[in-house]
């Protein structure tokens, strides 16, 4: 039976990140950690805005106990052995989960005893940060909330009021993002996916929980991306397309991609030509936000502005406005959140 960190790395059930800053790691050399999980390698964010916090917590008070974050890539059909060791590791107190485990880790830990789902969590299908609280793994999510906070303190709040909004992409923390865009009320909201099923059964759920705005609420495939961005007024990436370490890399979301033809020379020029012409029917007055996080840019954020669209916004509000209370949820008590806000900002921008 594996019942710690130390064991998950050793028997490779997971491995340390490579491409995050400020993610070496050694569990012997700390007092306690949280861990983020994620299904492939790329520059999260979370190891840097969580050490930074943990460093100047230790240089102010050298008695302070060491903690550390660290990002690791595992399968996520291997959740339960994870999950199981991290609830035995003492040293273990939390952490997150990133692509591939939001909305897998919401429905294992609704159906463990040893789990738990905040509201925020059951509500919104998915799980980005777990604390560990009286023996139990306790699942929250700060992804919705992050992600409006990032666009309205950028754009104002006029900027999903009232707005047609297309959505690229059904992952995990797609169901999130546009439970926090409903209580905005947008005009309109239309989720376009490879996967139609995917995006069928977020927009079924949410018309649950908003059957005012049913009407105003739609799904398609990755056919109607031209059609759709000609009422556009807000396009949000929420696919892996464009992601560091990811075989969509190179591609953008504003195109369909199919398993026969995934990246080569020829597809990627067929595919960017593909993706210049849909864009050609969106308004350059519009927002296009891609929440993925790369070194520079995505391919996503590249074709937008080289088309002219000024307004666009990478994952980092998201990562800055959902890491304040996820860390508040593991950590309640060692920091303010005033204090925490002015270290994670020097972190993140």
């Amino acid at each position: 039976m594996v019942s710690s960190l130390k064991e998950l790395i050793q028997k490779d059930i997971v491995k340390i990140a490579k491409l995050p800053k400020m993610n070496s790691f050694s569990p012997e050399e700390v007092d306690g950690y949280t861990v983020t999980l994620i299904d492939h390698d790329y520059p999260g964010k979370t190891p840097s805005l969580w050490n930074t916090v943990y460093d100047s917590l230790t240089q102010s008070n050298p008695l302070h106990p060491k903690f550390r974050s660290v990002m690791v890539v595992a399968d996520p059909t291997n959740i339960e052995v994870i999950f199981n060791a991290l609830l035995s590791d003492e040293k273990y107190f939390g952490g997150g989960t990133g692509s591939g485990f939001k909305d897998i880790a919401a429905k294992y830990l609704r159906k463990v005893n040893h789990g738990a789902l905040d509201q925020s969590s059951e509500v919104s299908g998915s799980v980005n940060i777990i604390a560990k609280k009286n023996g139990k793994l306790v699942g929250f999510d700060t992804d919705a909330e992050g992600y409006a906070k990032g666009l309205e303190k950028e754009f104002g709040i006029e900027s999903i009021n009232d707005k047609n909004i297309v959505v690229l992409g059904a992952g995990g923390v797609t169901s999130p993002i546009i439970y926090s865009l409903l209580k905005r009320s947008p005009r309109k909201l239309v989720i376009l996916n490879r996967t139609i099923g995917k995006a069928e059964r977020i927009v079924n759920n949410m018309k649950k929980l908003y059957p005012h705005l049913s009407d105003n609420l739609s799904f398609g495939g990755e056919d109607r991306i031209g059609t759709e961005l000609k009422d556009a007024e807000l396009v949000i990436n929420t696919s892996n397309k464009g992601t560091a370490g990811e075989k969509l890399a190179k591609f953008s979301a504003f195109a369909k991609t199919t398993e026969e033809n995934l990246p080569n020379e020829d597809h990627m020029f067929n595919q960017g030509s593909e993706a210049e012409e849909n864009i050609k029917g969106l308004s350059k007055k519009a927002i296009v936000s891609d929440i993925n996080l790369v070194e520079d840019e995505t391919t996503t954020i590249k074709i937008a502005k080289a088309y002219g669209i000024s307004r666009t916004q990478d994952g980092k509000p998201m990562m800055f406005f959902q890491a304040i209370p996820a860390f508040l949820h593991v950590h309640p008590n060692i920091i303010s959140e005033g204090e925490l806000e002015n270290m994670m900002r020097k972190a993140s921008f």
